[in-house]
């Protein structure tokens, strides 16, 4: 299994953790797609639509979408953990914790580290409310479900804490503090100490500290963070009215 992906984006680390904590092996792919050369070679060669994370199995399936990427890696993997209980109740439940996640933390903390990375007189300050609004109702949902539950979806790590884990880890680097939200500051405590979590914030480490350093030879070193906030991405948003202004990755360095 080939895996294209950038560690940045958070759509990608969605992937990788299902990847890490299911211990699947996979041939790692790093795509620099804000490199033109390298861009034009991927949408040739590989996907199309020029976006990750993607994945060409060993039969030759060619799929993308963070979602269905992971539950590819629950049918064709099915050992602890499973990040899909077979039970249908249960699983609906992950499913929604991840859609939720990725529409009420994950792109709108894409958005709140756009504007703020930008200077202030030029912020789109209805932006930020309205994506500041949005993460507050996730944020209220998400301390509602672990007022039940140990996990996002049940007793157990599933599919469902991923989003909401990869939203609140860039809300993080946002500024954001969840002190008003005790269990949420407990279960992300709990999740961002998983091995797999550790291990893709490891990772991902040299190409942080190459943001911000733009001398450091990595991918992404040297490119505006819009440039690479706009290709660094696997679903389309639902809260902006233009790709090009509202990014679903962007990064800021706090």
């Amino acid at each position: 299994m080939r895996v294209f992906y950038h560690p940045l984006s958070p759509y990608c680390r969605k992937v990788l953790l299902a990847l890490y904590e299911k211990a699947v092996p996979f041939e790692a792919e790093i795509v620099n797609l804000v490199d033109p050369d390298a861009r034009e070679a991927f949408v040739r060669e590989v996907n199309p639509l020029g976006r990750v994370p993607f994945v060409v199995t060993e039969r030759g399936d060619r799929l993308q979408e963070s979602t269905i990427l992971i539950e590819l890696l629950e049918e064709r993997f099915p050992v602890p953990p499973r990040l899909l209980n077979v039970q249908p109740d249960a699983a609906r439940a992950a499913r929604l914790a991840d859609r939720l996640g990725d529409q009420y933390l994950i792109d709108p903390a894409a958005v709140l580290l756009d504007e703020q990375s930008r200077p202030a007189a030029t912020r789109d300050r209805e932006a930020v409310q309205a994506n500041a609004e949005l993460v507050r109702r996730g944020l209220a949902w998400l301390d509602e479900r672990l007022s039940m539950h140990r996990f996002c979806a049940g007793p157990a790590f599933t599919l469902g804490d991923l989003a909401p884990s990869v939203g609140l880890y860039d809300l993080q680097m946002a500024g954001w503090s969840f002190a008003a939200w005790p269990r949420v500051s407990r279960w992300l405590a709990e999740v961002l100490d998983r091995p797999a979590w550790q291990r893709v914030l490891a990772e991902s480490e040299p190409f942080l500290t190459a943001w911000c350093d733009p001398a450091r030879d990595l991918p992404l070193a040297s490119t505006r963070r819009t440039d690479a906030a706009r290709l660094c991405r696997d679903e389309p948003t639902t809260h902006a009215a233009s790709d090009s202004l509202r990014p679903p990755l962007h990064l800021r360095i706090v």
